[in-house]
C-alpha cells in the first residue's frame, strides 16, 4: 500500500510469497526528488493486518550511496536501502562482525535508472550487528545494521 495524494493509503500491489515467505516488490513508478511511503497489508479472517511503514526519499540524481537497512535497527525482513549512478555491476554483501560474508547479491542491473533509490530484500539472520557493503567500480560504502527480535 503507498499513500495517494489525499493521504490515504492505497494498494498497489498484490503479491504471493516466493517459497521462502519473501515478498518482494519493486516501484518502477518513481521520480527523482520525491518521497515514498510503503506498508504491507496481510489478509487474515475478517480483515487485513496493517504492518509498517516505511519511506522512501529519492535523490534529484541518483548517486553510489547506501542508506543501509530500513528501518534499523531491523526485526523481521531485511530491507536493504541503496542507490547506483547507473547500470554496472554492483555487489551487496551482508557480513557478520567477523568479517564473514553471508549473503552477496549482485545488484548492478538494478542501477538501469539512473534517478532512482533502491532497496532489496535479504533473508533475516540472528539478532545481532551487522555490516552492509555496497561494492561498485572499485568504491566500498558500509553501513552497520542492526537486527533485532
Amino acid at each position: 500500500m503507498a499513500p495517494n495524494a489525499d493521504g490515504e493509503w492505497t494498494r498497489i500491489a498484490a503479491l504471493p510469497p516466493d517459497g521462502d515467505g519473501v515478498i518482494e516488490y519493486e516501484d518502477d513508478d518513481i521520480v527523482p526528488s520525491a518521497r515514498y511511503g510503503y506498508r504491507l497489508g496481510v489478509p487474515r479472517a475478517g480483515g487485513e493486518d496493517l504492518l509498517g511503514e516505511v519511506w522512501v526519499e529519492t535523490p534529484a540524481r541518483a548517486i553510489l550511496a547506501l542508506e543501509g537497512l530500513r528501518p534499523n535497527p531491523a526485526s523481521g525482513q531485511l530491507v536493504a536501502a541503496f542507490s547506483l549512478p547507473g547500470p554496472g555491476t554492483a555487489r551487496l554483501q551482508l557480513l557478520d562482525v567477523a568479517g564473514r560474508e553471508l549473503i552477496a547479491r549482485e545488484v548492478g542491473e538494478l542501477g538501469r535508472d539512473p534517478t532512482s533509490c533502491r532497496s532489496v530484500s535479504l533473508r533475516c539472520c540472528p539478532p545481532g550487528i551487522y555490516f552492509l557493503r555496497l561494492t561498485r567500480a572499485g568504491r566500498v560504502l558500509n553501513a552497520r545494521a542492526t537486527v533485532v527480535r
